[in-house]
């Protein structure tokens, strides 16, 4: 069975610890894998992607977001 593919970006905020400077298109795409349905693929531009888990990353986020930082 044919499967959709799927295609978001979010916006970078800093990379290395540093402010991205404003106007500068800096963006982590996620995309549906194309074999595995658990599976997203994590497109840091032309450097590097990688395949995780999507519920594993969901929780790691929710976890990350409840540590009570500022």
């Amino acid at each position: 069975m044919a499967r959709i593919k799927v295609t978001q970006e979010i916006k970078v905020y800093e990379i290395g610890g540093k402010e991205v400077p404003l106007g500068t298109d800096k963006n982590l795409g996620i995309l549906s894998h194309w074999n595995v349905r658990d599976f997203v693929i994590l497109n840091f531009g032309n450097e590097m992607q990688i395949t995780v888990s999507g519920n594993d990353l969901i929780t790691a986020i929710n976890n990350a977001m409840n540590t009570g930082g500022v």
